[in-house]
């Protein structure tokens, strides 16, 4: 770890052992509430992780910069992605880990003092990549996505509202799912999915919220290259999320209205059914052709 010198040089870094061989993962995150940020580690304990074990290695912070192994969680077989929410909303982080050999999330509850409870474990498609949280039927609990690269799938768990969860409902992707952004990006108040996608269909998918806990998926977008990521943002501050897509050696840009032909895609409308209580989306997207840029 490099300490900053408060000039913006760094001091000799100070190392730390874990077990293993091969990190995986780190985060950091304040596990154990006392305001000090700690390191979370996953490693594999083969320098060649074919069909090795792993694990999670939590460095707690002694409240003076330094640091000491405090736990360690053993993963056999090894783990592909983790994540940190409160998700039984007792004011405390838990860990979420997903594993590629079993196919299953694992899920560590905080005891409340920083170590964490034997895991709750839940069938996710095949090949899981990445865990987003989010609440998704607006009840005040947090719920979970997982992107399956190898399913073609991005797997939904609603929160019972005790921190447990019902089994996946699972949305196809067509092709393998990267990573899966979270935005209201028609702004009726409910979390859409926006998927990207790192297999040869390179698209972007946009699943709208039903307001019922489910999605539906309404439409897809070919920019070019393998996507990665997506981020969600108003860049050009007119009250729309606006989608920047980074791709293998470019980026495009989605832009919720056409300006100096830099944006992408035009004007979100949202109509009122006459007829009902609920609202109708009609997403008015002619002429869309996506502009590159490379990057240096």
């Amino acid at each position: 770890m490099f300490s900053n010198n408060r000039d913006g040089t760094f001091a000799t870094p100070t190392e730390y052992e874990i077990s293993g061989y091969n990190i995986k993962l780190i985060q950091v995150e304040d596990i154990d509430n006392d305001s000090f940020i700690d390191i979370i580690i996953g490693s594999y304990d083969e320098v060649i992780p074919v069909n090795s074990a792993g694990s999670i290695s939590i460095l707690k912070n002694q409240g003076d910069g330094t640091f000491i192994l405090k736990e360690r969680y053993r993963l056999n077989p090894i783990h592909s992605s983790l994540d940190f929410a409160d998700i039984d909303n007792d004011g405390c982080l838990d860990m979420l880990c997903c594993n590629y050999k079993t196919n299953q999330l694992f899920i560590y509850l905080n005891k409340k003092d920083g170590t964490f409870a034997e895991p709750s474990r839940y069938d996710t498609g095949i090949f899981p990549r990445g865990i987003t949280t989010t609440d998704i039927n607006n009840d005040g609990w947090l719920d979970m996505l997982v992107s399956n690269m190898e399913g073609n799938e991005i797997s939904v768990f609603i929160n019972k509202g005790d921190g447990r969860f019902n089994s996946q409902v699972t949305y196809n992707t067509d092709a393998g799912p990267h990573n899966v952004t979270l935005s209201d990006i028609d702004n009726d108040g409910w979390i859409d999915m926006i998927v990207s996608n790192d297999k040869s269909l390179n698209y972007i998918f946009i699943f709208k919220n039903n307001q019922n806990g489910t999605f539906t998926k309404f439409d897809k977008y070919g920019l070019g290259n393998t996507y990665r990521q997506a981020i969600a943002k108003d860049v050009d501050n007119d009250g729309l999320e606006d989608i920047i897509q980074i791709e293998a050696g470019s980026y495009s840009w989605l832009d919720s209205e056409k300006k100096k032909d830099l944006f992408l895609f035009s004007e979100i409308s949202v109509i009122a059914n006459s007829t009902t209580a609920d609202f109708d989306l009609h997403w008015n997207l002619p002429g869309f052709q996506p502009e590159k840029r490379e990057m240096s």
